[in-house]
């Protein structure tokens, strides 16, 4: 008796294509503003950062433009009498560090916030395992969508740079963002 062979199945994926189709765009936009996004990251933490302690140049400008006759309620080590700390309602430090830890949960708290640092830590832990891969065509690889998304260059002067095909380009392209939606969590 002949054994019949069953037709190969099909792996079928339960997401709508429009919903992986949105997932890859969304990839490739988050490539495109990486470096805006990462300014943005940079900026709140240095703002936190300044806010927790100023820079020498703001620390001497508020020095010499107060008063010198400038006095606190109860001397100037107001926090220790006879060694019991006291919080004193005029302490300026407990209310300015209770100030930066609301801010601060409120900049680094938010979704949308944490949203876009989670996609830039997916983006740059690929781009740093294919330059750490120590393989040629993924060094190139790392290049070429570096210079093509984070510096915004022409993709026609990079394949003729590179040697490579609009087909090749768009398929290295596709492995990158694979990559990175892997990283994510994301369907694609």
């Amino acid at each position: 008796m002949k054994r019949q062979s069953l037709p190969k199945a099909k792996i079928l994926n339960p997401w709508p294509p429009q919903k992986r189709r949105a997932n890859r765009e969304a990839i490739e936009w988050e490539l495109k503003t990486y470096k805006a996004m990462r300014q943005e990251i940079d900026e709140v933490m240095h703002e936190i950062d300044e806010m927790a302690a100023p820079s020498a140049c703001d620390i001497r400008e508020s020095i010499y433009t107060k008063s010198k006759e400038m006095t606190f309620p109860g001397g100037f080590n107001t926090s220790v009498i006879i060694g019991k700390p006291v919080r004193n309602a005029n302490d300026p430090t407990a209310d300015k560090a209770e100030q930066i830890r609301r801010y601060r949960e409120l900049r680094l708290g938010g979704t949308e916030y944490r949203e876009m640092v989670r996609r830039i830590n997916a983006i740059e832990r690929v781009m740093d395992r294919l330059e750490r891969s120590g393989l040629r065509d993924f060094n190139q690889l790392a290049v070429l969508i570096k210079r093509r998304y984070f510096d915004q260059e022409d993709m026609h002067i990079l394949m003729g740079e590179f040697n490579i095909s609009r087909k090749t380009f768009y398929r290295k392209r596709d492995l990158i963002i694979t990559k990175i939606a892997k990283e994510l969590g994301f369907v694609i």
